[in-house]
């Protein structure tokens, strides 16, 4: 997977449309070369939104649903999530994945079999869940928030975050700066507003670079009992963002 194209400069905000990428599509043999125009959708429910996020958590139906109807994950997401695990595990180092949800993208990195894989996770319903379905032979379980472990892990050649309801965009710099190795990645599920305002904050030793996957019906139409939806089934293509340290 082609991981860069042309860097964007960290110190200003970045739009997906105003970027010069290169990169590589799944299925293609090469990388366009092209600036594209990508449609942007933002979520009226975004995962990363600054609510209560200890409702109770069900799983039914091939989803993740909070007590009030919203979903937290859902199973269409399975091809996102196995791009992400091979952009995380194409070094084959320690990987840390932030918020298991479904544990879809940790079945896939476990499936690749990186060096070590770590999990954070707060919620005690996901928690019971990974207890039941043996995940604490698989990974290393971290219980509780990230943002109290910030300082006492290791550091990491990937970490990847897909939190719901998680005040978390003041604390990445942290993360990034204490826990993810000079040359690793960093990439999380992605909001145009949210992302441009971690680029934002970041300091001049990050370059942030995007992967493209066609939507192509992948996004379904209805994503909550209620209105609304968290990534926008319009969009013509899904984004993945990475941010590499580079010293």
């Amino acid at each position: 997977m082609h991981l860069g194209g042309l860097p964007c400069n960290i110190g200003a905000r970045i739009t997906q449309s105003l970027c010069l990428l290169s990169f590589l599509f799944p299925g293609s043999s090469e990388a366009e070369q092209n600036p594209v125009k990508v449609k942007v959708g933002i979520s009226k429910f975004p995962r990363g939104a600054n609510f209560s996020n200890m409702s109770k958590y069900t799983y039914k139906d091939d989803k993740l649903v909070s007590e009030n109807g919203s979903y937290v994950m859902m199973g269409w997401e399975r091809p996102i999530m196995k791009k992400v695990a091979e952009l995380m595990t194409k070094n084959g180092g320690d990987v840390l994945n932030i918020g298991f949800g479904m544990g879809i993208v940790d079945e896939y990195i476990n499936e690749l079999n990186p060096k070590s894989h770590t999990i954070i996770e707060p919620h005690p319903d996901v928690i019971e869940y990974i207890n039941e379905n043996g995940w604490k032979s698989k990974a290393t379980i971290l219980e509780g928030k990230w943002q109290d472990f910030i300082g006492s892990m290791g550091q990491f050649d990937s970490i990847y975050m897909d939190t719901w309801a998680d005040h978390r965009t003041p604390y990445i710099n942290n993360l990034l700066e204490n826990h993810l190795k000079i040359g690793g990645i960093f990439s999380i599920w992605h909001n145009d507003i949210e992302f441009m305002t971690i680029v934002d904050g970041l300091p001049n030793n990050y370059e942030v670079s995007y992967v493209y996957m066609e939507n192509n019906g992948l996004i379904p139409t209805k994503q909550q009992d209620m209105d609304g939806y968290y990534i926008d089934p319009s969009l013509e293509k899904i984004t993945i963002p990475i941010i590499k340290r580079l010293r």
